[in-house]
């Protein structure tokens, strides 16, 4: 039962995934944003004005800005999941997360308002920009984080093995999947990119280790001193030859 505004206290997240589930099969419509059809963003605001949360914008875009950003780990049921497919200017898709690994979205054109995964969409090559949570909504009482069902696929965000391996994700930008191999949602050139920003300063740094190594680079370091020191010495003691007078 959705409560609706003045029906008892605020709207919560639940309140917002009863009412899109309603809309389970309405056709997509691009621009649509009414139960003659919605496109991905048109159904999140339509449930916003719903719940009588009316200032909340309606692209997905300007969704991204409006939200409360919050980490994969703080997702409850009536948060927002932001993606991009191939082409698309990012965030170009959002889902409403259900619970679990489950979703419920306006996917694209010849498609209807569906429950799916979010496992699913990053088989299909959809990268997770970021996770939002719509002002206005209560979450007091509600279920927290996962639900015990567990978190949904990562999408090629990285650190999501955790530990030793983890870190490394973190470091280079990119994720292990299965291990060892990085994610297929991200492109080989992020991947290139995050790996050549980390491997450049070793290299650096393994070049200055191979001069020192060499004798003969050694002894130019030394006469370069040295031949400074004897310029200094000669300088400071002409400087300094009248005094003495």
């Amino acid at each position: 039962m959705v409560r609706l505004p003045g029906g008892g206290g605020p709207p919560t997240g639940t309140d917002f995934v009863n009412l899109v589930d309603d809309q389970i099969g309405v056709p997509y419509v691009f621009g649509g944003d009414t139960p003659s059809g919605f496109d991905c963003s048109g159904l999140v605001k339509w449930a916003a004005d719903k719940l009588g949360l009316t200032n909340f914008p309606r692209t997905s875009e300007e969704q991204w800005g409006a939200v409360q950003r919050i980490s994969v780990n703080e997702l409850q049921p009536g948060d927002l999941i932001f993606l991009n497919f191939p082409g698309e200017v990012s965030p170009g898709h959002v889902v409403i997360y259900a619970g679990g690994d489950s979703i419920v979205q306006a996917p694209s054109t010849g498609q209807l308002v569906q429950r799916d995964t979010v496992s699913r969409i990053s088989d299909l090559g959809g990268t997770i920009v970021g996770y939002g949570r719509i002002p206005g909504l209560d979450y007091s009482g509600e279920k927290t984080g996962w639900g015990g069902k567990g978190p949904p696929s990562s999408g090629g965000q990285p650190g999501a093995l955790g530990g030793f391996f983890g870190t490394i994700e973190k470091a280079l930008n990119f994720s292990f999947w299965p291990l060892g191999v990085p994610n297929v949602s991200q492109s080989t050139s992020d991947i290139a990119q995050s790996i050549a920003a980390v491997a450049l300063p070793l290299v650096k740094l393994a070049e200055a280790l191979d001069w020192f190594m060499h004798p003969s680079h050694w002894i130019r370091l030394f006469a370069g001193v040295g031949g400074g020191i004897l310029v200094f010495g000669g300088i400071w003691q002409m400087s300094h030859a009248g005094e003495g007078a």
